[in-house]
């Protein structure tokens, strides 16, 4: 596992690498809003597989996306006028939408790859996937230069702790048979909980996982009903 220790001077550069690792079916570490996270090409299927193999994740449980920017968001999904109010107040930041997916070629892929089993082949715009734009500089550049969506999940074995620091990571990892291909080290991250993910989509909010902002994003919700 290469390590590239990430300073206000060399950002520029090390996206440009990060890039190519991605775009040559890589899988990366970096630092995200709450802790380290893997990110690859969500187009990819190599790249998907490889990591769920990195975590040893099931494979019936979907993957998060990460957006540079709103453009990008508009161009991958359906947003309804409660998300598009939420994600005006809470993004950038460590708050997860999942959201109806835009019937494109590419969303298609995306939403194969990602949900496996759940994904509906004949009606692909019932097909949902937990996404955001990040307040983390690094994977906000990261996707805003590729111009598409990433994948954003922790950089754990699943079931095992998060990690707020690369020695965390290398450690959870090396004795992996696949191991991610670089790891950016920003230093040690504070420790917060994981990003909060809510679905939005249907009459009533529904409640993924309560974690960073929850309260903020609770009482929003109560104010909008």
């Amino acid at each position: 596992m290469k390590v590239l220790k990430l300073t206000d001077k060399n950002l520029n550069e090390i996206v440009k690498e990060a890039i190519n690792v991605i775009n040559d079916h890589g899988v990366i570490v970096s630092p995200s809003d709450t802790v380290y996270g893997l990110t690859a090409d969500p187009t990819d299927k190599i790249s998907v597989n490889k990591v769920y193999s990195i975590k040893k994740r099931d494979f019936n449980k979907p993957l998060g996306l990460i957006a540079g920017n709103m453009k990008i968001m508009e161009e991958s999904f359906s947003i309804n006028k409660t998300e598009r109010h939420i994600m005006k107040e809470f993004w950038p930041g460590p708050l997860g939408l999942r959201l109806s997916i835009k019937n494109t070629d590419r969303m298609r892929d995306i939403a194969r790859f990602t949900l496996f089993n759940s994904y509906n082949e004949d009606c692909p715009e019932l097909n949902k996937i937990i996404a955001r734009i990040p307040s983390n500089y690094f994977l906000a550049q990261l996707s805003a230069n590729l111009n598409r969506l990433v994948i954003s999940t922790s950089a754990n074995i699943s079931g095992e702790s998060e990690c707020y620091d690369s020695e965390s990571v290398i450690n959870q990892f090396s004795n992996n048979k696949i191991k991610p291909d670089l790891i950016i080290d920003a230093g040690t991250l504070p420790k917060t909980s994981p990003s909060t993910m809510i679905d939005l989509t249907g009459n009533k909010p529904i409640i993924i996982r309560k974690g960073a902002c929850f309260e903020e994003v609770e009482k929003m919700l109560e104010n909008l009903k």
